[in-house]
């Protein structure tokens, strides 16, 4: 553990945080990134260090004890904000408000999930994780692979229109996904190869992850001081 001065577009406080001294795995090595900024409750931190954002808080540099995330719809594309202390409603849709949701314990941000569809496929009475770290959506195995039974982890980017919307309703409200937001079109090489933005994966909980796939559709807020998470659909 380190001490040291930790600054986002000028916010600065003095923090400890977890220094790796050797790397195992590819997941930095081979990352575009150069560490983890966690964003969740003090109770998952590691050795319970303070989280930024409740250092943030401590020191009265942010007016709303709240953060936010907005992602560009497009990868690469210049314009993905995180907004420090409240939301910017320049990045909600016309027409469209936050609607929030309790969370059900304060340690990742995760909500109740009432049901999960893809086309003629539901599974009920889910949770779910709120999760900027996580690149696409992820969710119980026997749930995912029965969803996507038909598309394929490498679908045929020719037929995307064909395949039906991933609805996920929350609190009676449902958050639809277009096959084109839910399926990713990678380039590499000159040539374009589409990927399932959904993965199997098995957790204790057995719950669902909702990540950039699905944020990156809906400006989300995240309500440190209300325990609440909610979504607008995205500009």
């Amino acid at each position: 553990m380190s001490n040291d001065v930790v600054a986002v577009d000028g916010a600065r406080v003095k923090m400890t945080f977890g220094e790796s001294t050797t790397l195992s795995g590819v997941s930095f090595l081979a990352s575009k990134f150069d560490g983890i900024l966690g964003m969740a409750f003090p109770a998952i931190s590691v050795n319970r260090v303070t989280p930024y954002f409740y250092r943030l808080m401590e020191e009265k540099l942010v007016d709303d004890a709240s953060f936010s995330f907005y992602l560009t719809a497009t990868p690469g594309q210049a314009g993905s904000k995180l907004v420090l202390g409240g939301v910017n409603p320049d990045y909600v849709a016309a027409g469209s408000s936050f609607q929030y949701y309790p969370l059900i314990q304060e340690n990742y941000w995760m909500i109740a999930l009432d049901k999960v569809t893809l086309g003629s496929n539901t599974f009920s009475d889910l949770k779910a994780v709120v999760d900027t770290g996580t690149s696409v959506i992820v969710g119980p195995s026997n749930v995912v692979n029965a969803l996507t039974d038909g598309i394929g982890k490498t679908p045929d980017c020719s037929k995307i229109s064909t395949f039906p919307n991933l609805v996920f309703t929350i609190g009676g409200t449902e958050y639809s996904l277009t096959p084109d937001q839910y399926i990713l079109k990678i380039s590499a090489a000159g040539q374009t190869q589409c990927q399932l933005g959904v993965m199997a994966l098995d957790t204790p909980m057995n719950l669902f992850i909702l990540g950039d796939s699905f944020i990156k559709a809906y400006y989300t807020h995240f309500d440190v001081a209300n325990n609440r998470v909610g979504f607008a659909k995205a500009k």
